[in-house]
């Protein structure tokens, strides 16, 4: 989605209003006051918004899918992710909130797996070679730039973790 998207504009020009108006925090909570009123609390609300089947009118209603839309499309999503995996201290306490870390973790574990294997079978035939191709010869002219170029290409994210890992930061530069 692009900056201009309506819903991204329409998010911007809410959040300029609420940051004019001083009462950001006030009207969460008022919000949240009106879950309370409803028997809904915020895990409820999203649950039940967020494509789930049960609830079929909400998976296609205009009005949940456009605030799905703002939600997954928005520049504060990046923002609101990190701060439920690793939320800010409290003043008076200098323990951190465990929030969600360990579910975020799980989840990039799996996404990341998903992903390193889609690409491994994409890979899978320019690593293999058939048992006649296989002498001294031809394994002394393997280019290792060819063959790094086209992992790069094709499996980018498997490229990225194993470059990540074998590189320290100071090494990169």
């Amino acid at each position: 989605a692009t900056a201009t998207a309506p819903h991204r504009e329409r998010t911007r020009r809410l959040r300029e209003n609420l940051q004019a108006s001083g009462d950001m925090s006030g009207r969460v909570l008022r919000v949240l006051e009106c879950f309370k009123d409803e028997g809904l609390d915020l895990p409820l609300f999203l649950w039940a918004l967020s494509w789930n089947p049960e609830f079929p009118e909400l998976v296609s209603g205009g009005k949940a899918r456009y605030a799905r839309t703002a939600l997954t499309h928005s520049i504060e999503l990046p923002e609101i992710l990190w701060r439920w995996n690793r939320p800010l201290r409290r003043h008076c306490v200098e323990v951190r909130t465990r929030a969600a870390h360990p579910i975020f973790e799980s989840m990039a574990s799996e996404i990341v797996k998903g992903t390193i294997n889609a690409e491994m079978e994409k890979l899978a035939p320019a690593l293999q070679s058939p048992q006649e191709d296989l002498s001294e010869e031809s394994l002394l002219e393997f280019n290792w730039n060819d063959t790094a170029s086209e992992i790069r290409a094709v499996a980018p994210m498997t490229w990225a973790l194993l470059r990540s890992a074998a590189y320290t930061s100071r090494q990169e530069k």
